[in-house]
């Protein structure tokens, strides 16, 4: 199998690391967003929107970074994806909240303070960080008051719905992300880290 990204990329992160974390024998082939080899026929044939990842397994094609990961999980049933039904609705619940409400909450304050400068787009809109600080507050209460109470989102154990949220996180401290008040969110973080498989695909140097 080849997945098609760079590891700069939190989303391309989560679903390498899941690879990893699984000792799948997975190829990382260094692609960058809207650059050349984004734009071929042949990774279009993968990525129709030319982003990133996009995963090939033989003749099997497939985009976007939770359908890879979850097809990923299938190939090591009950480990990352539960053989439990209602314990698989949960990583799923989390897995969408990722996708539908924590996004918002952190990706407005990675672009404007960590990306915009990377592609020379000026520095950050003050009006939008404002904007987005109180959906970070309102999404991190919710994240911060479920970690209270246990070590990983889903049951007993590490989950697709970690790799989920946490890559969200991937840019933490560039991104100046208000995680201070959060400590159940800084000791999962803690957890996360020492996860090998998360520890080795974050960015050098780390955020």
């Amino acid at each position: 199998m080849k997945l098609y990204g760079t590891l700069l990329s939190n989303n391309v992160r989560r679903a390498y690391a899941v690879a990893r974390f699984l000792e799948l024998q997975v190829e990382l082939i260094d692609v960058m967003p809207l650059s050349t080899a984004a734009n071929t026929a042949e990774f279009r044939r993968m990525s129709p929107s030319g982003r990133i990842p996009a995963l090939s397994d033989g003749d099997f094609l497939l985009n976007e970074s939770h359908a890879i990961m979850l097809y990923l999980a299938e190939l090591k049933p009950g480990t990352l994806w539960p053989a439990d039904r209602k314990r698989r609705a949960e990583v799923m619940r989390w897995m969408s909240w990722s996708l539908a409400h924590w996004h918002n909450a952190w990706h407005p304050l990675q672009y404007e303070r960590v990306v915009k400068s990377l592609l020379g787009h000026g520095g950050a809109d003050d009006s939008i960080v404002q904007a987005t600080l109180p959906v970070f507050h309102r999404e991190a209460a919710i994240l911060d008051n479920h970690l209270a109470r246990r070590s990983w989102l889903v049951g007993d154990s590490i989950t697709l719905a970690d790799f989920s949220v946490a890559s969200g996180l991937t840019y933490a401290h560039a991104a100046q992300l208000p995680l201070g008040s959060y400590p159940a969110i800084n000791a999962w973080r803690t957890r996360m880290d020492a996860v090998p498989a998360w520890a080795e695909t974050g960015p050098r140097p780390s955020g």
